[in-house]
């Protein structure tokens, strides 16, 4: 409903009123635990539009109340932890508004002038204990345990010496808490004592926001945290997960993460630096998401815990934990001609990605838009579209065809019916989660076909591969740049003419195509 439909004027004056009426469920709790059927703000204001301004200012507070009233009564074990630092600061701020509208809070506490009075000093000091009084009377009778003390009463223990009467644990989210608090001058806590589990369920929530994954990847994305998540709980706990998800992020200490980074090299001995490192990552994305969102001040005790190459691995001294390694002139060869062999798809997908340097998700997240053949350099567009996202913001480009990867392509085009604009160019992978068959249908080649069991040698080591071709041939570092997607600067042609710069790296990618040796034997890198 419209606000107009909430503010009405009122009387001789014509002065402005919001009225609305308290949701069914909510009336019997909605003021101060009493019922209420209606709402009225005096808008003081017979001006129209100044009344519609404090009309859409009174339904705001209406909106939050009654959603704050609602997570007040819902399940704690139900909430969310977002939903818990909400309903929190929405108490202190109601309890502040409380006393206010009493003329006690303590920021109220008037200065007195010179020459004031024992008397207007006392005046002051009377209400507030008054209230003091009234609000410890009302939580005393409220957290008092009405059954332990008649079984005390009826077993005689009640009033004996040194008797002291029972309570139950108190809330510290009830409003009366924080007056209390805040008429003794002390400050409320303005958040809640997040657990690991909160961070890590609030971190894949605004994550997967800010990321815009597709469905597929986001799944995949959420269940290596979920993953790593889970060893740190049971680290945390002993083995026992649950009770590691439910430890306090205050508790977190340095010693804790390296204890963890000591147990992943004992539980997982076959991990890669690569694997392990990535976990790293997510752990301090979620523990900065933590400190942030509930406004705590802590170092990250996950920070530098990466592991870090060392001046041998530097200097280029090869180890076994190298990510990934280039094709030798004798695999690439192999490789080559198995390829030539599949179907279509694959067969054309797997030769682009030689003689391009693209990755596997950048040719198969093709769409036919994204070809540019009919031009007198033809070029692939990569971009960001619906079927994938894209590494980094430099990997969008313009990458020429040398003629081979010109011929293949036309001669995959020519058996295609479907050639609407945005439709994939490969229909079989060009989906959500239809990289993952690719990758893994063309390292089946390599470790099928070709036999090499190396593990660092793997599709997308036709990148490297290229890489190693231009830097033998010398190729300029801004046109390797562009091809491979990598971060440049804009000038890409300086000292070639004023042509199109496509031309120059159409031609150092055909000088790369048509080179036979790179100086690369098995197992050398």
């Amino acid at each position: 409903m419209s606000i107009s439909s909430f503010i009405k004027p009122q009387g001789k004056k014509g002065l402005y009123t919001y009225r609305r009426r308290v949701p069914a469920d909510l009336k019997a709790v909605w003021k101060d635990g009493k019922p209420q059927g209606e709402v009225k703000v005096g808008l003081k204001t017979a001006n129209k539009a100044l009344a519609l301004k404090a009309g859409a200012e009174a339904n705001i507070a209406f909106e939050q109340k009654a959603k704050n009233i609602r997570l007040g009564l819902q399940d704690e074990a139900e909430k969310t932890a977002l939903e818990k630092l909400e309903e929190r600061k929405w108490i202190i701020q109601t309890a502040t508004q409380m006393l206010k509208q009493e003329g006690v809070l303590p920021e109220q506490q008037p200065r007195l002038s010179v020459g004031a009075t024992l008397h207007d000093l006392k005046e002051w000091d009377d209400k507030v204990d008054l209230i003091k009084s009234a609000v410890i009377d009302a939580l005393q009778e409220k957290y008092i345990d009405h059954d332990q003390r008649k079984k005390d009463y009826n077993e005689g223990r009640w009033g004996q010496k040194g008797y002291q009467a029972p309570y139950i644990p108190e809330d510290p989210n009830d409003a009366d808490i924080v007056k209390l608090e805040l008429l003794s001058g002390a400050t409320p806590a303005h958040s809640i004592e997040p657990t690991w589990r909160d961070c890590v369920e609030i971190y894949i929530s605004e994550n997967a926001a800010e990321a815009q994954r597709t469905k597929y990847n986001q799944d995949k994305h959420e269940r290596r945290v979920r993953k790593v998540a889970d060893d740190l709980a049971i680290y945390l706990g002993n083995g026992h997960k649950n009770v590691g998800y439910e430890t306090k992020l205050d508790n977190f200490s340095r010693q804790w993460a390296l204890g963890f980074k000591a147990y992943c090299k004992r539980v997982y001995p076959n991990w890669s630096t690569a694997t392990f490192n990535k976990g790293i990552t997510f752990l301090a994305a979620a523990f900065n998401k933590g400190v942030s969102v509930f406004e705590l001040s802590m170092n990250n005790p996950f920070e530098g815990l990466k592991i870090r190459n060392t001046p041998a691995h530097v200097s280029g001294v090869s180890i076994e934990e190298n990510d990934r390694r280039s094709f030798t002139p004798e695999e690439l060869l192999q490789y080559e001609d198995i390829l030539k062999t599949k179907k279509s798809e694959i067969k054309t997908i797997g030769l682009l990605m030689i003689w391009t340097g693209c990755r596997t998700m950048e040719i198969g997240g093709l769409l036919n838009n994204e070809l540019l053949l009919d031009l007198n350099v033809p070029y692939l567009l990569i971009r960001p579209n619906r079927i994938r996202r894209l590494k980094t913001l430099a990997s969008e480009r313009k990458v020429p065809l040398t003629a081979d990867a010109l011929d293949i392509l036309r001669e995959y085009l020519q058996a295609q019916n479907n050639t609407a604009p945005d439709a994939p160019v490969f229909p079989s992978y060009g989906r959500d989660g239809g990289m993952d068959p690719l990758s893994q249908n063309l390292r089946n080649i390599i470790r099928k076909q070709i036999k090499i069991t190396d593990r660092r040698l793997v599709p997308y080591s036709t990148r490297h591969t290229l890489k190693d071709k231009m830097r033998l041939l010398r190729t300029p570092l801004a046109y390797q740049n562009q091809i491979m997607g990598h971060r440049q600067s804009n000038e890409i042609a300086d000292g070639y003419g004023d042509g199109d710069p496509l031309i120059y790296i159409q031609q150092e990618l055909q000088k790369a195509s048509e080179l036979t040796d790179w100086g690369l034997e098995a197992g050398a890198r």
